[in-house]
């Protein structure tokens, strides 16, 4: 959309990670529940022309998290980092990012990026699941780390992943670690099979 980081009619700056970005109130809150609670609230943030999101999320999942509020490509990379997006680009393939933005989608209440980033993280298994940080990147996912999420489509699609190539996968020292640690995991793992 034109309208992404343009201060044309932009009503609010999103402040997030050392970045900022000129946003529209009603573009914001078509696509996130969260912004739209916040903005319709009698909180002093409805009045706001800036909202700070702080700097606990990862700043790049931030940022394609309000790409596809703007209905552009959330995975695009930017090439000079920059937030311009007429700027030359390349998506993005690192599980990492992907599992990042999904777990922005759903603490900013973004349903329709959800299912999105589940389609482009189980097809990018397919290609990295032979990596040397590919059971990290599950751990990730699966673990302590990635605290509560609303909705665990993207933790089952790991683990239907990780059933499907389980004879291969088991023969990775790291993998076999990280089902002996991780309980949720092993839990939907073998939901698979029964």
């Amino acid at each position: 959309s034109s309208f992404f980081n343009n201060e044309f009619l932009s009503d609010v700056t999103l402040k997030f990670g050392g970045q900022q970005l000129s946003c529209h109130k009603v573009v914001l809150a078509r696509k996130s529940e969260y912004f739209f609670r916040a903005f319709s609230s009698q909180f002093p943030v409805a009045s706001s022309n800036e909202v700070d999101l702080g700097d606990d999320e990862d700043p790049e999942a931030i940022l394609a998290m309000i790409r596809h509020i703007y209905d552009l490509p959330y995975d695009m990379m930017i090439e000079g980092n920059t937030v311009d997006d007429s700027a030359p680009y390349s998506t993005n393939e690192d599980l990492l990012f992907h599992i990042n933005v999904y777990a922005v989608a759903d603490k900013y209440d973004v349903p329709s990026l959800r299912p999105i980033v589940v389609k482009k993280f189980e097809d990018l298994m397919e290609i990295t699941w032979e990596s040397d940080d590919f059971v990290a990147r599950i751990q990730k996912l699966t673990g302590p780390s990635m605290g509560h999420i609303a909705d665990p489509s993207v933790q089952a699609a790991a683990a239907a992943f990780c059933a499907k190539h389980l004879h291969k996968l088991a023969k990775q020292d790291n993998f076999v670690e990280m089902i002996q640690d991780e309980g949720p995991f092993v839990g939907r793992l073998l939901v698979r099979f029964l």
